[in-house]
């Protein structure tokens, strides 16, 4: 009887050895990170910096995909499903996102400062080619402001989502908000004495800066990468760099050099790239560039192209 015992009690352990690690303890079944979803790279570069390790971020839009082409496909709609958070920039920018408003969504056009389109605004734009007329400028993570705007507000919700987690959210927004009104200082002060008020680009996203900052924008498209000139605006867009005197247009990732570099031809001018942030190259995600890393690069070549002191 004793060595039945014996066997059986040896039987249970190594059920029990052979079992354990399949076995998810009670205290770790609800501990896994929270899922975040952002459409864009301004509000991923957000999230990282607010939540860090306590969320796993993702972009949906994944990196190197142009956001104005972008259509989700049944395995991003799934990984929206299992978001705890959702963060996008509202129907204007982002038509897919139309009927995603809820709980566990946060539209960001609802809460910053959106720039309404001017009549100059609609001249360089060649609308006969645009899929639909904007009646605001959706490109607002280029308004500093509004970056500072946008991380309060998804501060204040991650912290609503994890109270647990407040003070050190809180932390995290103070350092972030610090190093924007630094960028935003530099952007003041080696733009206030440029000898140029004008820049030309390929794609019209540039109006926050140009507002902030004062100068003027002409671009080759209106405010959709895949939007084709006429033969009339490639014309027009040349007399204008020729105007001008502009020493330089501009050209952005996602999109094809094609057509601006046959206006630098035609103006003998150089062609360079003017990053609108709305999302990321791969190689860009490698060197682990940052929004305040791209801002400034773009500074540094606004302040070649207008001639600033």
């Amino acid at each position: 009887m004793k060595k039945l015992i014996i066997v059986i009690g040896i039987f249970f352990l190594l059920l029990l050895l052979f079992v354990a690690p399949f076995i998810v303890p009670s205290s770790t079944k609800g501990s896994a990170k929270p899922l975040i979803s952002v459409s864009i790279f301004p509000l991923y570069d957000i999230c990282k910096h607010i939540a860090k390790e306590r969320a796993d971020v993702m972009m949906l839009i994944p990196f190197g995909v142009d956001i104005h082409t972008f259509e989700p496909s049944p395995k991003e709609r799934a990984a929206l499903e299992r978001s705890k958070l959702f963060i996008y920039s509202g129907s204007a920018l982002e038509p897919w996102t139309k009927g995603l408003e809820g709980n566990n969504s946060m539209d960001i056009s609802r809460y910053v400062k959106l720039r309404t389109l001017s009549e100059a605004d609609h001249h360089n734009c060649d609308h006969e080619h645009e899929h639909e007329p904007h009646e605001y400028d959706p490109h607002y993570w280029l308004d500093i402001d509004n970056m500072i705007t946008a991380a309060t507000v998804i501060t204040q919700k991650l912290s609503a989502m994890d109270p647990l987690s407040q003070s050190y959210f809180e932390a995290n927004l103070h350092t972030y908000i610090a190093q924007l009104e630094r960028l935003k200082h530099d952007y003041e002060t080696r733009l206030s004495t440029c000898k140029k008020d004008f820049i030309i680009v390929n794609h019209n996203a540039f109006g926050y800066l140009g507002s902030a900052y004062h100068f003027r924008i002409a671009s080759l498209s209106g405010f959709s990468t895949d939007a084709l000139p006429s033969a009339q605006s490639m014309k027009n867009l040349i007399d204008t760099v020729k105007e001008h005197h502009v020493n330089v247009v501009f050209f952005e990732p996602f999109s094809s050099a094609r057509l601006i570099q046959t206006v630098a031809n035609e103006s003998n001018t150089t062609v360079a790239i003017l990053h609108p942030l709305a999302n990321i190259t791969r190689t860009e995600v490698a060197a682990q560039k940052s929004y305040n890393d791209i801002m400034r690069e773009n500074l540094h070549k606004l302040s070649q192209a207008l001639e600033c002191e």
